[in-house]
């Protein structure tokens, strides 16, 4: 090979390893990554095809499906009468263009403070919501479920839908009535796991846990804190320090019957 082309090609080859060794230090230390060093969108769509080679499922990177692919019908030998006919109550929602109102402002709810219903109300369909949340155009936009589920998430003697979607990274949307009113709740992930059929459910971050549960109420939705497990402080039930027996014990009572999700399968 000619010298003066294997010279180009050596620091071509020398960039692309600096290159691939700057990203992954960016990833481990949590620094920000310029984007320029991000592998273009192109790459999302590649992945969707990984482990789709012998399947028409239409699947994103994180494990959903694709909602024009899924077998609602399906649905119907796994939930209940009563969840089926509620179900087929929200596909005018799920899979065509009906609107709902869309409590857009959650940073007071994420940061468990209560939410004003009457601010960042905006009427929406599902596609726009996630369209807006991950700043993509709404036909552009793709819907993946991982799973579903029907929960009294606000113990008001009635269940709620509750999506678990992969749009986003991953995240949970609640549709809530109240009285005549449709009401979406975007969560992100970590936000509403391990949720129970009681609506307790926690969060977590940094290595600890904390129990919640969420109050819809005319004026707004409250967060309420009612334990909590700090690897650094210890264990609470409310305010009150307790012995790791006694918080063992708490929730054993409290987190004994967890909500059922059911995946969907494709048509």
């Amino acid at each position: 090979m000619n010298r003066r082309y294997f010279m180009l090609f050596f620091t071509l080859m020398i960039c692309m390893l600096c290159s691939c060794g700057v990203s992954n230090s960016d990833v481990t230390t949590g620094q920000a990554v310029d984007v320029q060093t991000e592998p273009p969108s192109a790459t999302q769509e590649e992945l969707k095809e990984v482990g789709n080679e012998d399947s028409e499922n239409i699947e994103d990177p994180w494990g959903g499906l694709d909602f024009s692919q899924i077998d609602w019908t399906a649905y119907k030998e796994k939930l209940g009468a009563e969840e089926y006919e509620l179900l087929q109550s929200y596909m005018p929602v799920l899979t065509g263009d009906s609107e709902f109102t869309w409590l857009e402002e959650i940073s007071n709810l994420v940061n468990r403070q209560k939410m004003d219903i009457k601010d960042g109300r905006k009427n929406v369909t599902l596609r726009k919501m996630i369209a807006e949340l991950q700043d993509s155009k709404v036909d552009d936009t793709e819907l993946y479920l991982d799973s579903l589920a029907f929960c009294d998430v606000f113990q008001k003697g009635s269940k709620d839908l509750i999506l678990n979607l992969t749009n986003v990274g991953r995240s949970w949307v609640i549709f809530h009535y109240e009285g005549d009113e449709l009401y979406g709740i975007y969560l992100p992930i970590r936000w509403l796991k391990n949720l129970q059929t009681n609506g307790m459910h926690w969060g977590s971050g940094g290595g600890n846990r904390t129990y919640y549960r969420m109050e819809f109420l005319e004026d707004g939705i409250s967060s309420h804190t009612l334990a909590k497990w700090d690897r650094d402080v210890g264990f609470f039930i409310g305010n009150q320090k307790v012995s790791e027996d006694e918080f063992t014990r708490w929730e054993k009572k409290h987190f004994s019957k967890p909500t059922e999700f059911y995946v969907p399968v494709s048509d």
